[in-house]
C-alpha cells in the first residue's frame, strides 16, 4: 500500500492551508475536513473496508464542498483580487485536490491489498 503518497499530500495540504488561512484573506470557512482513518489492509475485514469506503465517500463530498467554497471566495473577489490572494486560493485548492486524490488512492490501495490477501 502506498501510504507515503497519502501522508505527503495530507501534510502538504495542512501546510498550504495554514499559510492561506494565516494571511490577509480569510479562508477559514473553506477549511478542509480531516481525512478518514483507513483500516490496515493486512488485517481488515470486509466490513471495515466497506465502512472505510463510506467514510471516504463522505470525506470526498465534504472536501468538494470546500473546494466550491474556495471557488466562491475567488469569484467573490472579482476584479479586485490580488495576485497574492489568487495564489493563496489556488494553492489551497490544489492542495485539496491533491489530498482528495491521495485519500482515494490510499483507499484503493487498501482494497487491492485486501483482494490480494483474500483471493
Amino acid at each position: 500500500m502506498n501510504m507515503r503518497r497519502y501522508w505527503v499530500a495530507l501534510v502538504a495540504g495542512f501546510l498550504i492551508g495554514a499559510q492561506a488561512w494565516s494571511a490577509d484573506l480569510d479562508l477559514s470557512a473553506c477549511a478542509f475536513p480531516d481525512a478518514p482513518v483507513l483500516p490496515d489492509a493486512s488485517s481488515a475485514s470486509i466490513e471495515e473496508i466497506i465502512a472505510a469506503g463510506g467514510a471516504v465517500r463522505a470525506y470526498q463530498a465534504t472536501l468538494e464542498e470546500q473546494l466550491a467554497c474556495l471557488d466562491g471566495k475567488r469569484d467573490g473577489l472579482g476584479e479586485e483580487i490580488t495576485s497574492d490572494q489568487l495564489t493563496m486560493i489556488n494553492s489551497a485548492y490544489n492542495s485539496g485536490v491533491d489530498t482528495l486524490n491521495a485519500v482515494a488512492g490510499a483507499y484503493n490501495d487498501v482494497v487491492r491489498a485486501y483482494k490480494a490477501r483474500t483471493e
